[in-house]
């Protein structure tokens, strides 16, 4: 097989190896048998270029056995039987697989009529194991992503004339490979399932054949799914892998990315190297290394280790693999396999480690893992280190004992060195460095020198350019003097500072340093710099471990809160090491956000410097930070304004303070310099707290874009006054067009045209508008051009001299000035010979920004202001009409809205669209974006030139062919109805649109001439981005609110309705209020038929001319056939005509019958006939029956979030020759919140015994479904989905018969902590699958600076993304919009271009949900105080609690509608945005913090309604009745009552508490309460002590507030602490009155009926271990430790195994010290499928505990495990922790009885030598730790207690 690809030669090949062990053939006189043994099959693919032939593996298979035997019947046919067996089956799926097969045709000869018939063929095949592996073969990420296995696959097919019947049964896994763990996880848990296909032919009387398929999948287990974003990034990496084999990149392909000059990282790139992990040596000194293989949980491999290589400084080394891809696929198989996760040894992932010994010590490091992502250290000794690390070499094999814990810094020369392990695509980058990190974040490159004591000369280190954080050298990291100078020699060194005392001071408030390098030049500014420090936290590495320690240790017992408390700031550590960032920033910096230049004069320390601000940012580097600031503003054509930056010392007195930087605001005011108004300018002032760093950001609230075409005026206020006028001219300016027909003032409608037709000007008439001035004076035309050009300049214009728009005509000499054009057809038309839809050139025909800023009185969210078309002065004052628009937001609450500006015409008016957006940084928080954009714009994509009008009005507008025009109100007093014609003769207007509905219309035209009838097109939809090429944006809003009305030739000849006539009378048929426009039908024929007036009633009236009109039909509506009677005539007798309405594919028929002439079947007959033709007219079916399917979704902590249950999903897909349907019916589903000690541990649940209302499904259109979508369970589901397409040739339309949806009731059950984590889970998906994997590029050449670095778990790696200083930016562009509308735009190339989706009946059921939510205002996010996190921001959260709220959305019915999916998004998401505005009066009168008034209503209400309800129901049953009515209605009322008061008292101190807490308490309390929250305390400090905490805190707030603030300090702390006293115990007394309440509410009937269980508990999860198949015993023993006697108890315990006994709902549990023996009665039928779920807080019952340093003997026999130990020592321990917690009771022994014995006998299927051999195991290992207990020497008078279980 050859290609020619790029003009190069290929040549491919496809190498094909058997290896056959042997094979036996026997032929006799009637059988023929086969006998063979293979060895191995394998297929390669092979790729030679240019002299290099690169191979990889495809397909291998090995040992098949096949035996197979021909038997000859007593007729022709002969039976053909085969049986296959097979040990494994590889399939590799690479990235050059995909590149060989991309472009190989293989074509396969047609082969003759084969004179061998076979009767009957069977066969079996039996594959133990079937491996599919995508992995990424190339050498820059090679490595395995996602491997599928198949197990005990059984195979077998019957192959017969007419019948196929085949059948699979197989367990089924998929996993993926978690790059961040180097260990497989899985994605699919072992799944079995079964499938089952039959295809039969069936051959009819008339020799038709047809085919009929039946498939059926059904799932013998239960189905669990997890979704990790590991997982997820996979799929990435996967997607990217073949995209770029099906683009022909070559595997061996380097991009412009990866040629790197002198890069070792490249040196045997062309090769096919695989470097999976690069060392970076940035230690600046020299460095070997030595490589390990071994395990994650194993001793190191000795066998694997290699010698020792060199590293220079400042080098980095790649680390080959010289495996070639076959040698990978055998050793990753036995040892990474995925396969193994299942299997004991899973802990067994392969690991390299790496021990590293720098030049000047003496001995290497402890080996550390180069696998695990994330930063640790270890320490190195450059002094004598032979009696703190021992180095022994047993055969050159180094062995490494006593760590770094023996190191004392005192004894030697200890420094930390930073061991960073990232990820590089599929390669493993890892970095050495010292603590000490340098970041400059100035603008200019700066040199570092350190100054050596004892005469040895100064060291200069390479340059450190803006935005590149650069390590300092090892030895020098945290000891000596050093300066700084920017580079060159324009200035002299700094003064020295000494390193260990600016590390040593604590980043706080107040710590304000700068330095100053003076000039070598006198004349010259001096640079400044100021200096900062950031602390973080640096564990220590991870050594390896042994087998059985990490099988008695799992990090899943730790608190989950616990590693992101240690990372926070890097305080109060035990550890001594952190990473330093020392920062050096800029003095001050200017941000400048307005779109036009403004210069800036600054004064400090009496020298003024001037200086032109760049657009967005300049940089200032001599001024001094403790200086005050004298800063003045100028702005060409306005007056400067001043402002001044106070010193540090004060600034901070009046400033607010925010994360890490105080801010304060002031409003400028530029007056200008002639009569036109003054702007206001914001300036917002920051100063960085611990480095004294300030910037200034200038900026305005608003940005306004015109792209309608003319310019506007706005005000902001009732009247039009002159100082509050501003004018914004267009981004393009267009000629008015007069109206075809001019009869009186028409619509003014906006259109230009480049082309000028040759028709002459009209006569120059008097205009009102004539003179631009108050002495008329008119200007020249280079005086128009020259304003027009300052207008475009300028930013706000007064109401003054407005820019006209001067129309040059025929004459030279003739000037006007015009707003309207008479001449005739002046159009747009498109001037590009673009083939595709650009609708803008670069930096061409985009809209720019102006700046508006109203008055600083007021509110930016509240601002009303209104609009006018700009118009000269004079112009104004002779037209008495207003022209100003009502008044609306500048911030829509939708984000857009329409406006209506008059016109100077009567009743006229422009249609605009206003959008108001958030821009994107740096503009966010400061600047909102504001565009006006025309509201429609229409366009002729017909092959005609049309005319269109608005309804009821006589101005008619011209359209040419391929333009486009906007569309205005002509008549603002009638409905905006759009009629359109052909401008031709003859043709009429057609009927009306609404311009306003989105969505496909047909319209028909007529000729009158000719007769002829057109169908025009009319697509409406919205001008989102979607529609234009990739680099343009319509609109900073996500819709513009801009409808391009689209119009074009409808050639599809579809016809939505049809009327035959069978009868032999002359039909006349015609719209309903639409007389004149009438259809003919003749007898016997059939007629297309479309509505006249698509806007009027769809009925339609048939008449028979002369005699009677036959009735009125809604041909939307099937119905059966009505007789009419026809009186006898002269002429006719008397008739009876049959008419009814039925259904032919995606049309209606309107059907006329003679019953004279036609026999009309009975109703009966029709509907059996039905039955049987729509039961067997589906030639296709595919069933999948899924009993049991769970998700669950985990985040990177990682962290369970949700676990989603699915139960009874069975999912019917049908195909006939016309038609498709699918059902989808759930008859369970339930999601539960997995974090523990939830507020709501079930998310979404849905009401037991559903029944939905199906019955209009069934009675309405829907009577043509089949059975099979109706089985017997759709009224229990809770989810149904039916759905039928028409199956068509045309893939432009799609057609639907009908979409339904039916949901049951529900209740929703939100909790802050679980939103905000699927926020970020979604938002790092997103973000994943939007900028792809990362992108190929050197890793040495990756910076180290991290954006966020001070949250994370210990293993975490700093983030190593290029990160561009936000102080660099020399220029960011203004956002920019493109105006839809604008002449050079080619419009009509839209039209048709979008699949249309029609859609005959699209059915929405009625939502009813019930609503709760839960907010944690302690939660901080990142783990550290951040701006957002603001005492406003926590108590509103805190203030968000809703119980129980009741929301009901109405059902949403589309009929008949044709539009693109778009159109019908937009439908669905204006439908029920309103209905939950509606229905939020429900959610506020269920908020907890005014006692849920909702929710003690109803309740309330439900006891009133039973009081006198019961009681009358109970009377009309027997008179005796009354007395049990009274009793139950009474008990009913109290109940209700008592459970109204307690919940609404539970609710409101809930709030509250939560209120004060979040208002009151600092993060020590949040930190507190959090804890309390997840259960590690829920005891209640009580009132005194929080009177005594609140007293203490009085004491200690203005020591702090001092050490942050300074004065100012002192007294907001002593205001904080004396609101912490009175808080505290108010808070308190809320806590214990809310959970009093509470346990009155959770008694009562009423809550208890309403508890909902989960479906499994929480799964245990580890940072350092891979994700493993969920496994219930595994949760159970987590659960016990963990929240057993509120989670004390067992605090220290790890679990080692658990295990289920024979008695339901007991089980073993194994720790590291003891044995426990539990009971949970909500775990009695937990292995049961009908299982209901677990209890949120499950009552766990410790019957017995037994010590493991008592046991004496341990043994197994039978399946039952004997245990015999001493009980005095055990027992006498256990009673210390018998006091009854929460949630656990403990039962005693007799402590008297010096012996027991228990006997465990485990469930069916646990094997007790197993336990009994980890037992002993743990035993040994904790006699090798030492128990800390005494050992018992002799005993006598022994008595033993037996107890079996």
């Amino acid at each position: 097989m050859s290609s020619s690809m790029l003009g190069k030669k290929q040549c491919k090949f496809a190498v094909l190896t058997i290896r056959s062990k042997c094979t036996e053939l026997c032929i006799s006189e009637r059988n023929c048998n086969l006998r063979s043994i293979v060895e191995n099959i394998s297929l390669n693919v092979e790729i030679m270029e240019d002299g290099d032939l690169h191979s990889s593996p495809f397909v291998q298979i090995f040992k098949i056995n096949l035996e197979a035997e021909i038997y000859n019947g007593k007729t022709d046919n002969r039976h053909v039987s085969a049986d296959i067996q097979c040990d494994h089956i590889d399939l590799v799926l690479s990235h050059q697989v995909f590149y060989f097969w991309h472009d190989v045709a293989m074509s396969i000869p047609e082969g003759g009529s084969s004179q061998f018939a076979i009767g009957c063929f069977e066969c079996k095949l039996h594959v133990r194991k079937v491996s599919l592996l995508l992995t990424d073969g190339r050498w820059s990420c090679s490595g395995p992503l996602l491997e599928i296995l198949i197990r005990n696959l059984i195979f077998h097919s019957n192959v017969c004339r007419t019948t196929v019947e085949c059948s699979i049964v197989s367990d089924l896994e998929a996993n993926y490979n978690n790059i961040h763990k180097v260990m497989w996880e899985p994605f699919i848990e072992p799944w079995k399932f079964q499938i089952s296909i039959s295809r039969k032919r069936e051959i009819s009387i008339l020799l038709n054949s047809s085919i009929i398929t039946d498939i059926c999948l059904d799932s013998v287990a239960q189905l669990n799914l997890n979704f990790t974003e590991s997982f997820l990034e996979s799929v990435c990496r996967a997607l990217e892998m073949i995209k770029d084999a099906w683009d022909e990149k070559k595997p061996t392909d380097l991009s412009e990315t990866r040629t790197f000059l002198n890069s070792p990282y490249m040196e045997d790139a062309s090769i096919g190297r695989y470097a999976p992990y690069i060392l970076q040596n940035l230690t600046s000194l020299p460095l070997s290394y030595c490589i390990f293989q071994g395990s994650g949980n194993s001793a190191l491999d000795t066998k694997e280790v290699k010698g020792w290589s060199l590293v220079q400084s400042s080098c980095s080394v790649p680390i080959y693999s010289n495996e070639t891809p076959e040698e990978q696929l055998l050793r990753f198989r036995p040892t990474r396999s995925s396969g193994q996760l299942n299997e004991k040894q899973s802990g067994g992932v392969a690991h390299h480690f790496i021990s590293i010994k720098l030049d000047g010590t003496s001995v290497p490091s402890v080996p550390i893992s180069m696998d695990l992502v994330g930063l640790s250290y270890f320490v190195v000794d450059f002094s004598k280190a032979s009696n703190k690390l021992e180095l022994e070499k047993t055969a050159d094999i180094p062995r490494y004992t006593n760590l770094e814990e023996g190191i004392n810094a005192g004894e030697g020369f200890i420094v930390p060195v930073v061991f960073d392990v990232s990820v590089q695509r599929f390669s493993k980058l890892i970095r050495l460095y010292s603590t000490v990190i340098v970041c400059n974040e100035t603008s200019v490159p700066l040199e570092l020198r350190f100054d050596i004591p004892l005469g040895v000369s100064p060291k200069i280190i390479d340059p450190i350019y803006p935005g590149q954080n650069s390590p300092l050298p090892l030895h020098l990291a945290e000891a000596g003097r050093i300066r700084w100078r920017p580079l060159g020699n324009s200035y002299v060194w700094s003064e020295p500072h000494n390193l260990p005392n600016i590390l040593s001071q604590e980043s706080k408030i107040g710590s304000l340093r700068s330095f100053v390098c003076y000039p070598s030049h006198p004349s010259s500014d001096p640079f400044r710099c100021c200096l900062s420090l950031k602390k973080i936290y640096l564990p220590p590495s991870v050594k390896p471990k042994k087998v059985s320690d990490l099988l008695l240790k799992d990090i899943s017992m730790e608190p989950a809160g616990k590693h992101s408390e240690d990372l926070l700031l890097g305080l109060d550590k035990s550890s001594k090491h952190f990473i330093y960032q020392l920062s050096l920033s800029t003095p001050l910096v200017v941000h400048n956000y307005l779109p036009q230049a403004v210069s800036l004069t600054i004064e400090s320390g009496g020298v003024s410097r001037t200086a032109l601000l760049s657009e967005v940012q300049t940089n200032f580097h001599h001024v001094d930070p403790s200086h005050e600031l004298g800063i003045e503003f100028h702005m060409e054509e306005f007056k400067p304004s001043v402002s001044r930056f106070s010193p540090s010392e004060s600034f901070t007195t009046l400033a607010k303070f925010s994360g890490t930087k105080f801010t304060a605001s002031e409003t400028l005011t530029f007056d200008p310099f002639i009569n036109n108004g003054p702007i206001y300018v914001t300036v917002e002032k920051t100063l960085d707290a611990f480095s004294g760093a300030r910037e200034l950001f200038i900026f305005v609230p608003y940005l306004i874009y015109n792209c309608v075409g003319f310019p506007l005026s706005i005000s902001n206020s009732a009247d039009e006054l002159k100082e509050s006028l501003f004018t914004v001219p267009s981004c393009y300016e267009l000629v008015e067009q007069e109206q075809v027909h001019i009869k009186k003032e028409g619509l003014s409608l906006l259109s230009c045209n480049h082309d000028h037709d040759s028709e002459s000007p009209a006569p120059q008439t008097d205009c009102l508008w004539h003179d631009s001035s108050d002495n008329s004076i008119v200007p020249t035309w280079n005086d128009a051009v020259a304003d027009a050009k300052r207008m475009a300049r300028k930013p706000l214009i007064k109401s003054g001299p407005s820019i006209v728009h001067l129309v040059k005509d025929g004459n030279e000499d003739q000037r006007r000035i015009s707003l309207f054009s008479p001449n005739k057809g002046r159009h747009w038309s498109n001037q590009s010979s673009s083939s595709n839809l650009n609708i803008v050139d670069d930096g061409h025909g985009k809209a720019k920004g102006y700046a508006y800023s109203p008055h600083p009185s007021s509110s930016l969210g509240n601002n009303m202001v209104r609009l006018c078309r700009s118009l000269p002065k004079l112009v104004k004052e002779k037209l008495s009409s207003n022209l100003w628009s009502k008044p609306f937001p500048l911030i829509p609450a939708s984000g857009f809205t329409s406006v209506l500006v008059p016109q100077p015409l009567q009743n006229a008016a422009y249609v605009i669209s206003v959008t108001s957006s958030v821009l994107s940084e740096p503009f966010a928080g400061k600047t909102r974006a504001i565009t006006f954009q025309p509201r429609y714009v229409i366009s002729n994509a017909c092959s005609k030139e049309l005319c269109y009008k608005q309804k009821g009005t006589d101005f008619i507008f011209h359209l040419g062919k391929e333009q486009h025009s906007h569309l205005h109100w002509a008549d603002s007093t009638r409905d905006l109805l759009v009629c359109i014609c052909y401008d031709e003769p003859g043709w009429q207007w057609s009927g009306s649109f609404l311009p306003e509905i989105l969505g496909d219309t047909q319209v028909k035209v007529r000729n009158d001439i000719s007769g002829a009838v057109n169908m025009i097109r009319v697509e409406v939809q919205n001008a989102d981005n979607s529609m234009w090429d990739d680099n343009a944006v319509v609109s900073l809003h996500k819709n513009p609110g801009t409808h391009l009305i689209l119009l074009s030739d409808d050639d599809s000849g579809y016809m939505p309705y049809r009327i035959e006539n069978f009868s032999k009378e002359r039909l006349r048929v015609y719209q309903q209020k639409c007389e004149s426009f009438e259809t003919m039908v003749p007898s016997y024929h059939s007629c297309p038929y479309a509505w006249d007036e698509p806007c009027y009633p769809h009925r339609l009236i048939v008449e028979v001319p002369g005699e009677r009109v036959l009735g009125s039909y809604a041909l939307d509506d099937i119905r059966e056939s009505t007789a009419v009677h026809l009186p006898a005539t002269s002429e006719k007798p008397e008739r009876i005509l049959l008419i009814s309405t039925q259904a032919v594919g995606a049309t209606k028929v309107l059907r006329v019958i003679d019953s004279s002439y036609h026999v009309n079947p009975s109703i009966e007959n029709r509907k059996h006939e039905q039955r049987q033709e729509i039961f067997s007219e589906y030639q296709e079916k595919v069933s999948i029956n899924i009993p049991y399917i769970g998700i669950s979704l985990i985040n990177s902590l990682p962290q369970e979030l949700l676990f989603a249950c699915a139960k009874g999903i069975r999912v019917h897909l049908l195909q006939s020759m016309d038609q498709q349907k699918v059902s989808l019916k759930v008859l369970s589903l339930q999601i539960d919140n997995q974090v523990r000690a939830a507020t709501y541990p079930v998310i979404l649940s849905f009401n037991r015994g559903y029944r939905s209302s199906s019955s209009n499904y069934d009675d309405g259109a829907r009577k043509n479904e089949n059975s099979q979508l109706h089985s017997d369970h759709s009224c229990k589901s809770v989810i149904h989905l039916a759905v039928s397409k028409w199956r068509k040739k045309d893939l432009s339309l799609i057609s639907f018969e009908y979409i339904t949806l039916r949901a049951a009731e529900f209740h929703l059950e939100l909790e802050q902590e679980v939103v905000l984590g699927l926020s970020e889970f979604v938002k790092s998906v997103y973000l994943r699958f939007q900028n792809g994997v990362m992108p190929f590029s050197d890793p040495t050449l990756l910076p180290l600076l991290h954006d966020n670095p001070l949250v994370g778990n210990p293993h975490s790696h700093i983030p190593i993304s290029s990160v561009q200083n936000k102080n660099q930016r020399i220029s960011v562009l203004f956002p920019s919009v493109i105006p839809v509308g604008a002449p050079s735009q080619q419009i009509y190339q839209l039209a048709r271009r979008q699949r249309k989706i029609y859609v005959e009946m699209f059915d929405v059921g009625a939502i009813k949900f019930t609503l709760s939510f839960s907010s944690d205002p302690w939660m901080l996010r990142m783990g550290i105080p951040m701006s957002g996190d603001s005492l406003v921001h926590r108590g509103l959260m805190a203030l968000a609690d809703i119980e129980g709220a009741r929301i009901y959305l109405r059902e949403l019915k589309i009929v008949h509608h044709m539009a693109g999916w778009e159109s019908i998004q937009e439908i669905l998401l204006r439908h029920y945005t309103r209905q939950l505005l509606h229905e939020m009066y429900k959610v506020l009168g269920s908020a907890g913090v005014i006692g849920n008034p909702m929710g003690f209503a109803r309740s309330l209400g439900l006891g009133i309604r039973d009081f006198l309800s019961v009681p009358a129901r109970n009377l009309n049953q027997s008179p005796a009745g009354l007395v049990r009515g009274m009793a139950q209605g009474t008990t009913s009322l109290l109940s209700n009552t008592v459970y109204a008061l307690s919940d609404a008292a539970t609710q409101f101190s809930k709030a509250a508490q939560k209120g004060i807490v979040a208002l009151t308490f600092d993060e020590q309390a949040f930190s507190r309460t959090e804890k309390q929250q997840r259960g590690a305390s829920s005891h209640s400090e009580g009132v005194i002590n929080e009177v005594l905490e609140g007293l203490t805190g009085l004491l200690q707030s203005p020591i702090r507030g001092a050490e942050k603030h300074g004065l100012p300090g002192v007294l907001s702390g002593a205001a904080l602490g004396l609101t912490g006293l009175v808080a505290r115990p108010a808070a308190s007394i809320l806590e214990v009155t809310g959970k009093t309440a509470q346990s009155i509410r959770n008694r009562s009937k009423h809550y208890q009926t309403g508890t909902r269980r989960r479906i499994r508990l929480p799964r245990p999860l580890s940072r350092e271990f891979p994700l493993r198949p969920y496994s219930w015993e595994e949760a159970i023993g987590i659960s016990v430790l963990t929240e057993a006697g509120d989670g004390l108890k067992f605090k220290d315990e790890a679990l080692v195994m658990c295990r289920a006994l024979k008695q339901a709902g007991k089980f073993v549990i194994v720790t590291e010290r003891s044995i426990h023996l539990v009971s949970c009665p909500s775990l009695v039928d937990y292995a049961n499928p009908e299982f209901q779920g677990i209890e949120a807080d499950p009552e766990w019952d410790i019957e017995s505990e037994i010590f493991l340093d008592s046991v004496i003997h341990i043994d197994a026999n039978d399946g039952i495990l004997h245990i015999v130990g001493s009980g005095s020592d055990a027992f006498l321990r256990q009673n210390q922790h018998q006091a009854k917690r929460s949630g656990m009771r403990v039962h005693g022994g007799n402590p008297t009885l010096p012996l027991y014995q228990t006997d465990l006998e485990l469930a069916p299927g646990k094997n007790a030598e197993e336990l009994l051999q980890i037992l002993q195991s743990v035993i040994e290992l904790g006699k090798e730790r030492g128990w800390g207990g005494r050992s018992v020497l002799h005993r006598c008078n022994i008595k033993c207690k037996s107890t079996a279980y």
